[in-house]
This record gives C-alpha cells, structure tokens and sequence, in this order.
C-alpha cells in the first residue's frame, strides 16, 4: 500500500468484511439465448477518494456491491461487460476482497467467500479492459448497472459520457439497476440522478 493512502484497520476490517457473501442463490427459469443477452457494468477507474481533511482513502467499488449483483446476472444467463471514464482498468476496494487459504494466514480480517473469487477470477481480463464511457453503444445492451462503494463517487458523477448513456438507456426503456446510489450529469449539465433500483 501506498503510505499517502489510507486504508480500513485491522479492527475496522474485522467488523465491516463478512467472512462470507450473504448471496442466496436463486434458480432462473428462462431460455438460453445465443449469444446471451449483455449488461453493461459502468465502473470507476480511479479509487482515490479524496476526504474532507484531504486526506486520501485508497477505495473503488465496494466488493460485495459489485459482485453480489454480477452473481445473479451471470447466473440469470448475462452476458456482462465493463465500462469506465477513460477505458482504465475497474477499480474494486482489493482490501475487501476475499482471500485465497493461503492469503488468509496471515491473521488480517478477511471474507473467505469461494463464489466471489470464483467470479472475480472469471470477470478479471474484462476488468483490466473494460470500454471507454464515450465509446459504448447502448443499442447492444440489455440494461446498465452502476455499482456502488465510495470510489463511485470519485469520477463517476461529473461524468457527461455517463448522463449521455444513462440518457440514452431510459430513452431506450432499458433495465437500469444500482446497487447504491448515483447521479451524474447529462450533456447539457443538467444532474440525472438515478435512485436505489
């Protein structure tokens, strides 16, 4: 870690990480289509959260509110694909990722959540290449989600490229979901706030 960023403690960490997801699988009753239908995941590139003393927390998405949800889309037959501002590899709070046995030695709080680490590992190549904002066109998606943590806040709700697409999704009645909340501006500036989905 870098020694400018701050990061939970090890007491913090023991009462905020759950040593598991609390993911309850669902069965979904539908027809696999092919090519299966895709979601685009908006995310941010930047976890820098810079606090009201400026001092700098090292966050990004927060890891249960990413990955819960990306649970039930894949298992629900989507596709899904990652978008950030700059086309930046996705940023995820990695002190709240779950740890391997061997990670886990170590004695520091942590989830030993297998299905996240699973899905994390299988996701990794799209989050190190996700889409530009600017570059997406919204008519080869289904929906558009927009997880939460604190780093969604860092560059996510000045973004004009995501009021554009989120613009664009409602215009288009696509399915939009959150996993906290949002708000960015659209490109007249105009704030588009989109509430708990």
């Amino acid at each position: 870690m870098d020694d400018n960023l701050y990061e939970p403690s090890p007491f913090a960490m023991s009462v905020a990480i759950p040593a598991a997801v609390k993911y309850n699988p669902k069965t979904y009753d539908y027809d696999q289509k092919s090519p299966a239908p895709k979601v685009l995941v908006v995310c941010t590139d930047d976890g820098h959260f810079v606090t009201a003393q400026d001092k700098v927390f090292n966050s990004g998405h927060n890891v249960t509110e990413v990955f819960i949800p990306l649970l039930h889309f894949t298992k629900g037959g989507f596709d899904v694909e990652f978008a950030t501002e700059s086309g930046s590899a996705v940023v995820v709070e990695e002190w709240g990722m779950p740890k391997s046995a061997e990670q886990r030695k170590s004695g520091l709080p942590t989830s030993e959540d297998e299905l996240i680490l699973k899905l994390h590992k299988e996701l990794r190549p799209k989050m190190l290449a996700p889409l530009q904002l600017a570059n997406v066109d919204m008519e080869q998606y289904v929906g558009l989600f927009l997880p939460g943590g604190h780093g969604a806040m860092v560059n996510l709700p000045d973004s004009v490229n995501l009021g554009k697409l989120l613009v664009k999704a409602y215009e288009m009645e696509l399915m939009l979901w959150s996993s906290g909340f949002a708000e960015c501006r659209e490109g007249g500036g105009r704030r588009v706030s989109l509430q708990r989905l």
